[in-house]
């Protein structure tokens, strides 16, 4: 619920104008990745970046009880050649909503990675988030129960603002980017 109050407070920052678009469960919207592509033996047209990360989103990292949200998928690969696919679904729980997002730009930098992207379809509660643009953070912290949990941010969205245009000028350790443990999910950054 923190995560959704804080969504809906953002997004009536940058409200310009909603209809009302409803989007229903997963299978509805469209979470085929075919277009997601491996590792060419040469490297010289494969994946240089390859960014994944699942589970049911952060409720344990908040003090909630699991299962309080439902799911958090990305999936998201950079080709040498700079070109970046994906696609993201963060899916709220009861009738709150959720985002499928076109996942567009790409920057690692070591365990970290920051992308974004345009919601393909979207609505928080009674707002309509198609077109809107998204921007996420994630931290690869590991993959032993020993080391510190991999972490997700809560994610921006604008309807005015594509921020694959400034992804570059966004820092990782920006004090308005709030990183939760993803206790009950894991995040991979190649």
């Amino acid at each position: 619920m923190k995560k959704l109050s804080f969504l809906l407070t953002l997004s009536l920052l940058f409200l310009f104008s909603c209809s009302v678009d409803e989007i229903g469960t997963n299978e509805q919207l469209n979470t085929d990745n075919s277009e997601l592509e491996v590792l060419n033996k040469d490297n010289t047209k494969g994946i240089i970046h390859h960014v994944s990360a699942g589970g049911n989103d952060i409720c344990a990292g908040l003090g909630d009880p699991n299962g309080c949200d439902k799911n958090y998928s990305l999936v998201a690969n950079m080709r040498a050649d700079g070109t970046v696919k994906g696609q993201l679904i963060d899916m709220w729980p009861g009738d709150y909503g959720g985002l499928h997002v076109d996942i567009e730009c790409l920057i690692v930098e070591g365990n970290m990675a920051k992308l974004a992207g345009t919601i393909k379809r979207g609505r928080s509660e009674d707002i309509d988030l198609t077109g809107w643009y998204l921007v996420a953070f994630l931290k690869d912290n590991g993959t032993s129960n020993n080391e510190t949990p991999d972490q997700i941010a809560f994610s921006f969205i604008s309807p005015g603002t594509n921020y694959c245009e400034i992804l570059e000028y966004i820092s990782f350790d920006n004090p308005y980017i709030e990183y939760v443990d993803l206790i009950n999910g894991q995040v991979k950054v190649k």
